[in-house]
């Protein structure tokens, strides 16, 4: 990686090596229209407005970066395509395309065309940017609808100055990779790609408004150095958030491989209901009259949700309740606006992960429905006092009370749980149900199948003790030796069962007791917060 990895465009020209566009690249679409709910925008109109905006204000522009693998007689661009061949043309437009080529080398027609374009004068490519809805490739109807473009957009501009702006002020991370990795990275980069593109694009702009002088403000050396610090003071900040939300055990707690995570998704759905998009960031939070204000008012609201997020995820007693929450909810949408953002609406996290636990949804709880929450208590005891539980087709209760008690068990020793378990789930008997002939029983059951029996384990683990007996099962949970993959060793709940000295009918009968005891004594709060109520 280079030294210095943010360059100018003149910088970049300046390597004197072709530009080569490698298989794996899908084709030029710049200059596609992409309709909104307001108005008709495409990348290149994108591009070219914000170049002119800090063309007029003298402000350096700062694009998303471009990784490449440069070699010695070329450079292969991994990401930046659709920027490095834009950039081409409109120096081909200004007439100071100079040394600068791109080589289309596995589609020799649009290689053809842009070879073609060089030496022809401004008149010859203005001519030639008329579309043709039936041109037969795609590359080649871009590049010329791109030309369009540009010459529509900077046919009055001072081409010499703009030329001096480019080369100087257009600025960029520049990325240099092994050639071996090349491929690999470009399908991890565009796995995600439209998400990534929307939200590098509000970075982008975000940090363009707020290193923009004001109008007032008499342009000078001393200016431009302020605001290049605010915005490098800006960009830092939101490339710590995207390192904090591109950890695996972030992404993981917050069921999330986004971007960047939850945050811009979770301040946009605030106001907007429909899919994040740049088009509809900028109609909600920028589109102003005061534009610079309003985005730094933006960083700010986006740096308290942040802080929210990260104080949650190293809060363990936040980290156990909200967890429980974001694994249980199949929509955890609702609770995540209701908690992060709406923050006055959840005032007991712990009345609300409890109920969760029960199978109570979000709108319930947030309206303390009584009856729903009797109807999902009376459901859940049900099920734990059937001595068929494991037989039945809905475990659900089963999972999420047994989930409950060993989160509950991390709590009380301090410490985060991990959630993992959620996804990987199953549910195993002590007494192995092959032997079930062997173990007697109480009021007609042998009670195998019930709670009593029962308990949670990673599933992978579940096939390591078949259908051994509660000694050689012990033996396998408590050897430091054997297994070592066995996350199960983390389940503090499950480990407690396990710790018995024996295991017959007589301690599944007391578990089961037990285990029933505890639901009702957890729960009897909340049937006092009923009875409160009505009076």
């Amino acid at each position: 990686m280079n030294e210095k990895p943010l360059i100018t465009l003149n910088q970049y020209i300046a390597k004197r090596k072709i530009f080569e566009i490698p298989s794996y690249q899908r084709g030029y679409v710049w200059g596609k229209s992409r309709r909104t709910n307001s108005n008709d925008t495409d990348s290149v109109s994108f591009f070219i407005n914000n170049l002119i905006q800090g063309f007029e204000t003298k402000s350096s522009m700062f694009l998303q970066g471009v990784t490449v693998s440069e070699l010695s007689d070329k450079i292969v661009i991994i990401d930046g395509q659709q920027r490095t061949t834009l950039l081409y043309l409109i120096m081909l437009y200004l007439g100071k395309v100079g040394n600068f080529t791109i080589r289309y080398t596995v589609r020799k027609e649009s290689d053809s065309f842009l070879q073609g374009l060089k030496g022809k004068s401004l008149e010859e490519i203005v001519r030639m940017c008329s579309l043709n809805e039936n041109e037969a490739y795609q590359d080649i109807y871009f590049f010329k609808k791109s030309l369009c473009l540009i010459h529509r957009k900077l046919h009055n501009i001072d081409k010499e100055k703009l030329f001096e702006y480019l080369s100087h002020q257009i600025k960029f991370l520049y990325i240099n990779i092994p050639e071996a990795n090349a491929a690999s990275i470009f399908t991890m980069m565009n796995g995600n790609k439209a998400d990534m593109l929307a939200q590098e694009v509000i970075k982008a702009d975000l940090l363009r408004l707020v290193s923009q002088p004001r109008n007032e403000v008499v342009i000078d050396e001393s200016t431009r150095w302020d605001t290049n610090m605010i915005r490098s003071r800006y960009a830092r900040e939101w490339d710590k958030w995207l390192h904090w939300w591109n950890r695996t055990d972030v992404q993981d707690f917050y069921n999330t491989k986004n971007i960047m995570g939850l945050l811009i998704e979770t301040l946009y759905n605030s106001k907007e209901k429909d899919k994040l998009s740049y088009e509809g960031f900028k109609r909600v939070f920028l589109d102003k009259d005061d534009k610079i204000k309003a985005a730094k008012d933006t960083f700010s609201m986006l740096r308290k949700l942040q802080k929210r997020f990260e104080d949650v995820f190293y809060n363990y007693e936040l980290h156990n309740n909200i967890g429980s929450v974001m694994h249980i909810q199949r929509n955890a949408q609702p609770f995540i606006q209701s908690y992060f953002v709406r923050t006055d609406e959840i005032t007991d996290i712990n009345l609300y992960s409890d109920l969760v636990y029960l199978g109570v949804n979000h709108s319930d709880i947030i309206k303390f429905d009584k009856k729903a929450i009797q109807m999902a208590y009376d459901y859940s005891f049900d099920v734990l006092q059937n001595d068929n539980l494991y037989n039945e087709e809905d475990k659900e209760p089963a999972f999420r009370q047994l989930l409950r008690r060993n989160v509950q068990a991390y709590t009380d020793i301090k410490q985060a749980f991990d959630f993992g378990i959620w996804k990987e789930r199953s549910l195993e008997h002590i007494f192995p149900k092959s032997k079930e002939n062997e173990l007697g029983s109480f009021e007609g059951n042998s009670g195998v199948h019930s709670i009593g029996n029962l308990v949670l384990l990673y599933k992978n683990d579940n096939s390591s003790f078949n259908a051994s007996s509660f000694n050689d099962k012990k033996a396998i949970y408590f050897s430091l030796d054997k297994r070592k993959g066995f996350k199960s060793r983390n389940l503090l709940h499950t480990i407690s069962v396990f710790a018995s000295e024996k295991w017959g009918i007589e301690e599944i009968k007391k578990q089961k007791e037990t285990f029933l005891d505890e639901f009702k004594n957890q729960y009897a709060k909340y049937n006092a917060k009923y009875s409160d109520e009505n009076a």
